[in-house]
C-alpha cells in the first residue's frame, strides 16, 4: 500500500477524500499508530477536509482490535482537533470500541450521552446498549 500510494502521489490524476481516508485505513488496519497522526495531521494542514466516515472507520478499526485508549486517541484528534461532527454510526464504533475492550460501563455512558444529544439508536446501538 506505501509504494501504491507514493506511486499514486506523483500522477496527474487528483487524489480526493476516498483515496486519502483509503490509505489511512490501512495504516490503521496494520497498526502504523505513528504514521497514521503524521499523515492525518499533514492532511489536515494541507486543508484536507475529511468526514464523520472516515472518523467511524478509524474507530471501528480499534473497536475491531479491542483498542479502546486507540478509538479514544482517534476521537481526540478527529473530533476535538479537526472539528467533525460525528455521526451515529461513528459514535456507535466509540461505545463498541469500548465494549470490545471489556468496557461495557463506558460503552453504555457513550450511548446515553448520545440518546440525550438526540441521536437515535439504530438495532445494533439499541442491543448494545
Amino acid at each position: 500500500a506505501k509504494k501504491l500510494w507514493k506511486w499514486a502521489q506523483k500522477q496527474s490524476f487528483t487524489i480526493g477524500e476516498v483515496q486519502y481516508s483509503s490509505y489511512a485505513l490501512v495504516l490503521a488496519e496494520y497498526k502504523h499508530v505513528q504514521e497514521l497522526d503524521i499523515f492525518l495531521d499533514t492532511c489536515q494542514r494541507s486543508g484536507m477536509n475529511f468526514s464523520y466516515v472516515l472518523l467511524g472507520a478509524l474507530v471501528n478499526v480499534s473497536a475491531k482490535q479491542q483498542d479502546f485508549r486507540r478509538a479514544e486517541a482517534i476521537w481526540q484528534k478527529l473530533v476535538h482537533e479537526f472539528g467533525i461532527v460525528p455521526n451515529h454510526i461513528a459514535i456507535g464504533a466509540r461505545s463498541k470500541a469500548h465494549l470490545h475492550s471489556g468496557r461495557p460501563q463506558a460503552s453504555a455512558e457513550i450511548l446515553d450521552r448520545m440518546l440525550a444529544d438526540g441521536h437515535m439508536l439504530n438495532p445494533t446501538l439499541a442491543e448494545n446498549h
